[in-house]
């Protein structure tokens, strides 16, 4: 086989990882931009101590919430925000800073392995909070199809 024909193949692979993996960075950041939010929000409840008891009574507006109710929500809420919350935050922030890199990888088609874990990343439910599965599981399916394709897999650089 010669040389351009070898070039050849790898840039029409790279041609086919470049819509994914934009795909996947967009997921990625907004992922972020949303943990990042998150975290900031977190980060005021436990500085500003709205995370602990006293949160109003729901009751009093003429709604149905009060007693066992108003306990759940007080007990959701508090667990949400907070330490869980910034330790869940910045987990996703993690994620999809990997999500991010293995885009970025994937238009240039190095890396295989991380570009494979960032594609199974999207595809899990309600990992990638703003993007849970309308935007999140169709760019993690088009990337798996695309990456598992054997010209693709083989124009990877490593």
């Amino acid at each position: 086989m010669s040389d351009f024909s070898v070039d050849s193949g790898r840039a029409d692979a790279l041609s086919r990882l470049n819509g994914p993996g934009i795909g996947l960075i967009v997921v990625g950041a907004l992922s972020a931009l949303s943990s990042l939010g998150g975290l900031v929000s977190s980060f005021l409840g436990l500085l500003l101590g709205t995370t602990g008891p006293g949160f109003p009574d729901l009751g009093q507006f003429g709604g149905s919430l009060g007693g066992p109710e108003q306990q759940q929500l007080e007990l959701i809420t508090n667990a949400m925000g907070g330490t869980f919350g910034m330790f869940s935050n910045l987990m996703t922030l993690v994620i999809a800073l990997v999500i991010v890199a293995g885009g970025v990888k994937m238009r240039s088609g190095e890396m295989y392995s991380l570009c494979i874990v960032a594609a199974a990343l999207t595809l899990i439910p309600c990992l990638t909070p703003c993007c849970c599965c309308c935007v999140g599981m169709p760019v993690g399916i088009w990337a798996l199809i695309v990456l598992l394709d054997q010209n693709v897999k083989s124009a990877f650089t490593s």
